[in-house]
């Protein structure tokens, strides 16, 4: 089942997501910079609590408006019909944690060791990503 097009338009600077952080007992915590609660109440607010279900192929896309009159975020969620010769594989691994492994790779940073820029001096230069998971090429 196609679902229509979501768009939802989020106020404010976007804010990054901040890295787990060593607390004074040891224990691992990501510190909260209030964007995502921000992002989650809007879409909220706009469209409830009605996810599409799971095994249902999805495409987002986002825009990150940074400075200007009018900083801000616009999401636009949709769902992607089975086109022929394509098999979308939308189960683990998770789209988002295979960019950031590539993007890492790619940015010099390997693991432990930073081996500087291989594909671009600075990660902050890749103003674009398209990606998209399938069960085969």
């Amino acid at each position: 089942m196609l679902w229509p097009t979501l768009t939802l338009w989020v106020p404010g600077r976007p804010l990054p997501q901040l890295r787990p952080r060593r607390g004074a007992a040891g224990q691992f915590y990501t510190p909260d910079s209030g964007y995502q609660a921000q992002v989650a109440a809007a879409w909220i607010g706009q469209y409830g609590r009605n996810p599409i279900p799971a095994g249902t192929p999805v495409r987002v896309c986002i825009t990150f408006a940074l400075k200007g009159e009018h900083p801000g975020t616009m999401i636009s969620v949709e769902t992607i019909p089975e086109a022929e010769g394509v098999a979308w594989w939308p189960k683990r691994p998770d789209l988002d944690n295979l960019s950031k492994a590539v993007l890492d790779a790619l940015g010099g940073h390997t693991g432990r060791r930073q081996l500087g820029g291989l594909a671009w001096a600075d990660d902050s230069q890749v103003v674009q990503l398209e990606t998209s998971k399938r069960e085969k090429l």
